[in-house]
């Protein structure tokens, strides 16, 4: 199982968690895999790494950021899938450390989507308003970050309405967006020991790519 969207105390306003409690965490469950999405940066990862190869354990890098695409701003998450989508993570971070207010335009991170997995966010990501949550406009955004990123993915926050859930179902159900379910921002320890955050799909595509890719 993998709780995905936790937060280190490295996301400055975010989270309390520190990289410890969330290795422990994961040692506690018994899980195999450790996913830590900060935000805007990659400060954690070190830690990470150091306290999985200590403990037998398999780190997974991500990073949310803020992006623009036509106007739409919103959250995206993403994924290391490989070592090259380790150091594009590492240049996007570095890119956005570097802007003014904090968004950046998918344009301007088009080149660094390879061996990255997105994860559209359903509460914070562009699908947030009746405008935006239409099958021109899925269908539009969804193709965009399928010519940047290698895998493209829906993820569905257990916060989020329930009408809302059911249209975006049908929607990436007929555009072949596979789905993943995860908590809004995991930010500290009781969060992290609802049950229904762990993701038993998400355990699978993460191994495979673990497994053929790392």
């Amino acid at each position: 199982m993998i709780h995905l969207n936790i937060k280190s105390c490295y996301s400055f306003f975010y989270s309390a968690l520190n990289v410890e409690k969330v290795v422990e965490n994961a040692l506690k469950h018994k899980e195999s895999y450790v996913a830590i999405i900060d935000k805007n940066v990659m400060f954690s990862y070190y830690d990470l790494d150091e306290l999985c190869k200590k403990n037998g354990l398999n780190p997974i890098y991500g990073v949310e950021i803020c992006v623009n695409y036509h106007d739409n701003i919103h959250n995206l998450c993403l994924i290391a899938m490989n070592d090259e989508g380790y150091k594009n993570l590492c240049k996007l971070s570095n890119i956005v450390s570097k802007s003014r207010n904090i968004i950046v335009s998918l344009d301007d991170i088009k080149e660094l989507g390879k061996g990255v997995a997105s994860i559209i966010p359903s509460l914070h990501g562009p699908f947030n308003s009746d405008e935006t949550i239409k099958d021109v406009y899925f269908n539009n955004y969804v193709y965009f970050l399928k010519n940047i990123y290698s895998e493209v993915y829906l993820g569905m926050e257990l916060d989020f309405d329930k009408n809302r859930v059911n249209t975006l179902r049908e929607l990436s159900s007929k555009y072949q967006v596979k789905r993943l379910y995860f908590h809004d921002n995991v930010t500290n320890s009781t969060r992290m020991e609802y049950s229904d955050i762990r993701n038993n799909q998400a355990n699978l595509y993460i191994k495979h790519w673990h497994e053929n890719a790392m």
